[in-house]
């Protein structure tokens, strides 16, 4: 290369990488050469002279034993997508490893960096990041980590339960059931404030690690049955939004009319269900790239830990009535 432009190697490799103090004559004509020899720079080497690889791990934290994957469920999948498409236009190269991944998977890999998605309480995968001294950001917390850890990005989870279930209490729901993750704190700590705040029995619902779609129909299907049967479902799992709809059919439940459904997460099934159902729009491609932000600040050097919370939105639909 440098012998076909005429120059120097170390010319060669400013006018590539925008170094040096090189006229724009000289600049342009080694550009030119280079797009004639078809010439690409190797990035493995210009990463090991910068001491960097630029590979971010991209991992999402899903429950073990769950027959689904991070494929099946939409907010993961636009999350990722904005992991990368911010990544990329930082110039890092985005990589996605499995849930759960360890030191010994992490330490074979040259990592600079890491995005985490969903941790759960005193993460592995995190403490891990840690010991490897790799940096990390997570989307959502890690309640039982190390006190007053930082570097997250998540939507005001507590808040946005309390304001789904206002509207959910407002169209006439009276017993309200949630089937949401049992690691979703926010979530269950915010329906069980609101209750108390409204002095309603609560009918929390847990669904236990693995998930399981059965267990989540047969919940659904005992609120349904007995003298005073549910007439308000708030969702906080994506997975779980279909087989509550299917126990809501079986026990002859119409939407919306004996049950209000509310799901925490928007995705295809809240909008291609009959009716459409009422969902938080958690803006994932929003919190995605706070992620990155975060991380690209967290690279920077030694500043004060940092956190986005991204606002969630309330998209009514026709699974809630209007306010009686």
């Amino acid at each position: 290369m440098a012998l076909a432009a005429g120059v120097s190697p170390t010319t060669v490799s400013h006018a590539l990488n925008g170094l040096g103090r090189l006229s724009e004559q000289t600049r342009s004509h080694v550009l030119d050469v280079a797009a004639q020899l078809g010439y690409r720079a190797n990035p493995s080497a210009r990463n090991m002279r910068a001491s960097s690889t630029g590979l971010v791990a991209v991992i999402n934290q899903l429950s073990e034993g769950t027959s689904w994957g991070a494929t099946d469920l939409e907010y993961v999948m636009r999350l990722n997508q904005a992991v990368c498409a911010g990544a990329w236009a930082q110039g890092s190269f985005p990589t996605l490893l499995p849930p759960r991944a360890d030191a010994g998977t992490l330490d074979r890999m040259p990592l600079d960096s890491a995005i985490l998605v969903d941790p759960v309480g005193g993460d592995p995968t995190l403490r891990a990041l840690d010991e490897l001294r790799i940096p990390a950001v997570t989307v959502g917390r890690d309640d039982q980590g190390a006190p007053g850890r930082g570097w997250w990005a998540d939507n005001d989870i507590r808040v946005s339960t309390t304001g789904a279930l206002d509207h959910l209490a407002r169209g006439g729901a009276e017993w309200i059931a949630d089937t949401g993750q049992s690691y979703l704190t926010d979530a269950a700590e915010a329906y069980l404030g609101w209750c108390e705040a409204r002095g309603l029995r609560s009918r929390l619902a847990p669904i236990g690690s693995p998930f399981s779609a059965v267990e989540c129909f047969d919940l659904v299907t005992r609120a349904c049955a007995g003298r005073r049967p549910v007439d308000g479902l708030y969702l906080a799992a994506e997975a779980l939004v279909q087989p509550a709809l299917d126990a809501l059919a079986a026990a002859g439940r119409s939407v919306p009319g004996q049950v209000q459904v509310v799901v925490a997460s928007d995705s295809l099934v809240a909008r291609s269900a009959r009716p459409a159902l009422t969902a938080l729009d958690l803006r994932p491609e929003a919190i995605g790239a706070a992620a990155v932000g975060l991380l690209a600040q967290r690279m920077v050097g030694p500043v004060p830990p940092g956190t986005v919370v991204v606002p969630s939105e309330l998209v009514v639909r026709g699974s809630t009535l209007a306010a009686r």
